[in-house]
């Protein structure tokens, strides 16, 4: 925050950073959701125009970088579960299994 304000305080004229809650009726906020949509399908202002502090890449998200590793993983685990051969003796299992709570298990890992 402060190397943003460091940037801001180099900017000749007037610079308004105003908090606006989401879903609300205010002004302009429609448009700030659309802006904001387009930058993240990677639409963005020039290098030019934009604040120096805002041409570096932005630094990774976790959430969004944890996601992709457990998309990742899971992608293997199935991979490995299709070439196992204990996935065809698990298909041979009797349709009629008494355990309800077994068999939604079973159907969520086919």
């Amino acid at each position: 925050m402060e190397a943003f304000l460091a940037a801001i305080a180099k900017v000749k004229g007037n610079i308004s950073i105003q908090w606006i809650s989401a879903h609300s009726d205010v002004k302009g906020n429609k448009k700030a959701d659309e802006v904001a949509n387009e930058a993240a399908l990677g639409k963005t202002s020039g290098q030019r125009v934009l604040l120096p502090i805002l041409r570096r890449p932005l630094p990774i998200s976790a959430s969004a970088e944890k996601q992709t590793y457990l998309a990742e993983i899971k992608g293997m685990w199935d991979h490995i579960w299709q070439e196992s051969p204990r996935r065809q003796r698990f298909k041979e299992i009797d349709p009629d299994f008494p355990f309800n709570k077994f068999r939604k298990m079973r159907n969520q890992l086919m």
